[in-house]
């Protein structure tokens, strides 16, 4: 499902097409699963297990509902969606009135957002495959997630599977909906480990076409339009190679939230323009929360939903994600303090 200026990765189930960015992977389940029916039913493991394969089986497009907690309000959003292979996405937002038109596509290898109220418009290099740059963890976590199927429900008119995702202790964290005809993803809950919901989506609405004219992906921007984000690069790098390559020591907390591991492979040096940071992405398998560190953020950058900012030792940590209070409090507590940091 994050918000810094142009360093940030983006979903668009949530609040991705809002002006407002949060970490939240409101579909860590969003590779959808196997196009081979199955011939008997399916085992978890066996539709985890084929989910890879998934993404470029099928082009289709629909109607969804997105359902996204912020604070004590609850934010219901309606959008278009079409898929292809390859990589290629589109989001627009049908409802609230507030933000009809706000647009997300990718092409496979540009990702734009425009939002026609403010005349705005972003573009980034596709780093990642697909909206969601961490939606195939939960398939790497190992036994970190226990998986179970549960009883078949029907969206959108149609059959799907209910796969249950619990942590370790074994409270359920997600809940996917997989089409029974084609096993595709028809719909996610995101729970907290006390059972409330983070958020979820449903589609209302599946048409399954042969193929989709690659324009529904591309974009460009309207006259007037004022782009921002164009000079982003991001380089992948290993974490003990940042300190050569930024010229700081990487601020990694020691103590971090139950079940939460650092993404090693995904660590990012983000440049835009004479600001550039270090961005240290984090799972549990389900949800995920991200730190950018930085010496060039300017204090009159305010952080955004889902984001708190911290000054320490010569550095800014942007901690972007749905942290609560005791688990940023540990967080903040276990960073290495540096003898020298500017």
């Amino acid at each position: 499902m994050m918000r810094t200026s142009g360093a940030q990765p983006s979903t668009f189930l949530s609040a991705g097409l809002s002006g407002r960015r949060t970490v939240t992977v409101a579909a860590i389940l969003a590779v959808a699963v196997t196009s081979t029916c199955f011939a008997a039913g399916p085992t978890a493991a066996e539709v985890v297990a084929r989910a890879r394969k998934a993404s470029d089986a099928h082009s289709y497009m629909g109607v969804r509902r997105v359902e996204a907690r912020q604070g004590n309000h609850t934010l219901i959003i309606r959008q278009k969606v079409y898929r292809a292979p390859g990589g290629h996405e589109r989001f627009e937002i049908v409802s609230p009135a507030s933000m009809a038109g706000n647009l997300a596509t990718l092409d496979g290898r540009t990702h734009w957002r425009y939002y026609p109220n403010r005349h705005e418009a972003s573009r980034t290099r596709a780093t990642f495959r697909g909206s969601d740059p961490l939606a195939a963890d939960l398939f790497n976590s190992g036994g970190r997630m226990r998986l179970a199927l549960g009883g078949n429900v029907t969206l959108a008119g149609r059959p799907c599977y209910t796969l249950n995702v619990s942590d370790a202790s074994g409270k359920r964290r997600l809940t996917a909906f997989v089409d029974t005809a084609t096993c595709i993803l028809f719909g996610v809950d995101r729970l907290r480990p006390n059972g409330g919901l983070v958020d979820s989506w449903r589609f209302e609405s599946v048409k399954f076409v042969k193929s989709l004219d690659h324009a529904l992906f591309t974009f460009r921007p309207p006259a007037g339009t004022r782009v921002l984000g164009q000079s982003t690069q991001t380089t992948r790098v290993r974490l003990n190679e940042a300190a050569r390559s930024l010229g700081m020591q990487p601020l990694l907390p020691t103590r971090l939230p139950e079940g939460y591991r650092l993404l090693q492979e995904r660590v990012t040096v983000v440049r835009r323009g004479r600001h550039e940071a270090l961005w240290m992405p984090f799972t549990n398998g389900v949800e995920t929360f991200s730190i950018f560190q930085s010496r060039s953020l300017p204090r009159t950058t305010r952080p955004g939903a889902h984001a708190v900012r911290w000054d320490v030792d010569g550095y800014t940590l942007l901690v972007v994600g749905h942290l609560n209070e005791a688990e940023l409090s540990a967080l903040k507590g276990s960073l290495p303090r540096l003898t020298t940091g500017s």
